[in-house]
């Protein structure tokens, strides 16, 4: 008895500590986003979304490609092996990442030379990417130590990292750049987060950092691929309205949605806790229990989740007048549109978002990359028909119907997996994970 109770509690303090890590993480971004929108122009604030959009997209990839073998490599192997593992694998992405973004780097300069790119545009572009660097660095080793289930290692550097962003965007609401200052203090953050992690994982396991020469990669390399699709895609009809919306309306046409979407993140700020630690605990509830319990947990999962998400929009539509006219301080037309649509559309993701392990936990990587973008182009077209007739919120509407695709495709493929009753070993990814 007192055994089970220890059990029951370690795993209430990691899920603990994983939530309020996520919380700490959401807060920054809505206490940056809060401080810019209420300080800088619609155009300042446009870049900065179009900037955290695509890191979201850097981040989803990066889970996607080593997320799920990370784990996969943690249960299946001794420590010595795995730290070795993951030194080999630090060495190769940190080598792949230098020579992506340094390429980047020279095109942007070379397009700028020529006349064909704006010189702010270009310099948001180039600080943007140094910062991804950053940003990546940090992640693999959020990855590496969520693997172990060390939340609170996790969390005792998340503290850190959200104390120097949240000083660095203050200061950058204050500069004639603050666009700029803010993507830089976010990559000052996330190296002082990442060499905090670094150490914390060396604290829990005895790893350096190994040779780059493609061999840990190699071991993963052909589901790695799906897995790593499937988040693209995703992410294209998840978070690519901004640029769609930036394409047919302009930068500054972003700020509005933003705005609005702001005020759903912390219907996203659950979800997104247990997300972390969501992969090794399903992947050891199929092993225990099978398909069909763990469906019937995730729905239960899901359904709270959703139940949480209605007693916010509530909260939130009768505060509405008053959140934009003090917090926000900014006025837009259709913005009650916007935040029903929104809200619609948070409800469905947290739903998804839970009942999607189970086929991920069954590696099904090319079911789930097909289906979602078979919803990613159906979202992209709908978006952009509707913006030509009803402008901003024609975006949503595309986004929307995406996400009731989606949910339908994949409650059928977790259908599916309940009518197979196969044993497939673990090993997934989350392609929602920046919702």
């Amino acid at each position: 008895m007192i055994a089970r109770l220890q059990k029951h509690s370690g795993f209430v303090r990691m899920f603990s500590s994983a939530v309020l890590s996520q919380v700490l993480l959401s807060a920054g971004n809505f206490l940056i986003g809060l401080v810019l929108i209420r300080q800088v122009s619609d155009l300042q604030y446009g870049y900065y979304m179009l900037f955290t959009n695509g890191l979201l997209l850097a981040v989803a990839l990066e889970n996607a490609w080593v997320g799920p073998f990370v784990v996969n490599h943690s249960i299946r192997h001794d420590r010595t092996t795995h730290a070795r593992f993951l030194g080999d694998l630090y060495a190769e992405q940190r080598r792949w990442l230098l020579f992506g973004v340094g390429g980047a780097i020279a095109l942007v300069a070379a397009i700028t030379a020529a006349g064909l790119y704006q010189s702010d545009s270009a310099a948001v572009t180039v600080f943007g990417l140094i910062a991804v660097l950053a940003v990546l660095d940090r992640e693999y080793f959020r990855i590496a130590l969520l693997a172990h289930q060390q939340a609170e290692r996790v969390l005792r550097a998340d503290v850190v990292y959200v104390v120097v962003v949240l000083g660095s965007a203050a200061l950058a609401a204050l500069t004639p750049k603050p666009v700029l200052f803010a993507i830089t203090g976010n990559g000052i953050a996330a190296a002082v987060g990442s060499l905090l992690m670094r150490r914390q994982l060396r604290a829990h396991l005895p790893w350096q950092v190994g040779r780059a020469d493609g061999g840990a990669q190699r071991q993963f390399a052909s589901s790695g691929m799906w897995s790593l699709s499937g988040a693209g895609i995703h992410w294209l009809f998840a978070q690519s309205y901004s640029y769609l919306v930036t394409a047919v309306l302009g930068v500054a046409a972003v700020t509005a949605l933003g705005a609005t979407r702001l005020m759903m993140m912390p219907i996203n700020l659950l979800s997104s806790g247990i997300r972390s630690q969501m992969m090794p605990v399903t992947s050891r509830w199929l092993i225990e229990h099978g398909a069909p319990r763990v469906l019937a947990r995730l729905m239960a999962i899901a359904l709270a989740m959703a139940t949480v998400s209605l007693a916010y929009v509530g909260v939130m539509w009768l505060a509405r007048d008053w959140l934009f006219d003090v917090v926000l301080k900014k006025h837009f037309v259709n913005r009650d549109e916007m935040l029903l649509l929104w809200s619609a559309i948070f409800l469905l993701m947290v739903m998804r978002d839970q009942l999607i392990y189970l086929p991920l936990i069954r590696s099904r990587f090319r079911a789930l990359s097909l289906s979602t973008l078979a919803c990613a182009l159906a979202s992209i077209a709908v978006s952009y028909a509707a913006m030509r007739q009803y402008g901003q919120v024609g975006a949503l509407f595309g986004t929307l119907s995406g996400e009731v695709l989606n949910l339908i495709a994949v409650g059928a493929l977790c259908w599916r997996e309940v009518r197979r009753r196969t044993a497939i070993a673990p090993g997934a990814v989350d392609h929602a994970a920046v919702a």
